[in-house]
């Protein structure tokens, strides 16, 4: 039991640490884009819908737990 907690925890801290890390890629400039001072911005966070996933599924996999052990 302690083998399987130690191993979602270490799971579970992994998916946190990337979801903060994670960006989406910037668009490509089309040509002759930025010029003329008109720049493209940077990256697009997608860590917040991946944060909410995340702990949907830790929510989850709780309840699961809980199940399993009253059984």
């Amino acid at each position: 039991m302690k083998k399987n907690i130690c191993k979602a925890l270490v799971l579970l801290t992994f998916t946190i640490f990337m979801t903060t890390h994670l960006y989406a890629q910037a668009p490509g400039t089309p040509g002759g884009h930025g010029r003329s001072g008109n720049e493209s911005g940077g990256s697009a966070p997608i860590g917040s819908g991946l944060m909410i996933l995340t702990l949907l599924g830790a929510g989850w996999a709780g309840y699961k737990v809980r199940e399993n052990y009253k059984k």
